[in-house]
């Protein structure tokens, strides 16, 4: 009970605290999580941001399907925010929702095409995750974002071009600072996260379609020779 008053708390801080502890201390089986419904649902329409995210966090973690249910619309309208730091958090919480509830996978999976046109990283890591809960539960949304086979290669190349760039040229680093982006350097590879959903998700356009597989075929040799 103590977690559930902090969590209606003014002060971040001891709302932040209180969502950890949900996280953290509680599953889908607390009871506990029954009353929070309505504080989650009133923070995720917070113009706090970080508010919003560590309710999409919880959501993302310990929701149930009753939770999911209830708070389905908040975290749909929540993946078409302008801001990179919801729209991420809300693509895992739209992923745990449609795990939870399938009947809603219609209401999340339509809203994927703007997940994979975002140039931010992190957007892209958690869009594609959830791209990849939706076609493992339902594989004939493949067909319909299959369009966008072609720019995730291009994507990879670009990757894997800069990380020889690097690798070969380190100290000419700044001249292609115009590609290089640094917050996404680990250790002289270009967010090998990002990579590797992107390498997790050409397996599903690739099953079954010869000509997708010949598309990605050059860019999957690459990887292998380069990495």
């Amino acid at each position: 009970m103590t977690c559930v008053n902090l969590l209606q708390s003014n002060k971040f801080t001891e709302k932040r605290i209180a969502y950890i502890a949900l996280c953290i201390l509680f599953d889908e089986k607390s009871e506990v999580l029954l009353l929070t419904s309505n504080t989650i649902k009133k923070d995720l329409e917070s113009s706090n941001q970080y508010i919003v995210a560590v309710a999409l966090n919880t959501i993302g973690e310990v929701c149930t399907a009753d939770l999911c249910r209830d708070l389905s619309v908040e975290v749909g309208k929540l993946m078409s925010s302008p801001n990179p730091y919801i729209k991420k958090k809300a693509a895992l919480g739209a992923t745990r929702i449609i795990k939870k509830c399938p009947e809603l996978l219609e209401t999340f999976a339509d809203r994927l095409g703007s997940y994979f046109e975002d140039k931010n990283h992190g957007v892209l890591i958690c869009g594609i995750s959830l791209a990849i809960q939706v076609f493992r539960q339902d594989p004939a949304y493949i067909e319909k974002y299959r369009k966008y086979l072609n720019g995730i290669v291009i994507n990879i190349n670009l990757m894997h071009i800069l990380i020889l760039i690097l690798l070969k040229i380190k100290y000419l680093r700044n001249l292609v600072s115009t590609n290089y982006a640094p917050e996404y350097d680990i250790n002289g590879v270009t967010d090998p996260f990002l990579q590797v959903k992107f390498l997790e998700i050409l397996q599903y356009f690739g099953r079954n379609n010869a000509d997708a597989s010949e598309e990605m075929n050059d860019i999957l040799a690459s990887v292998i020779i380069s990495t």
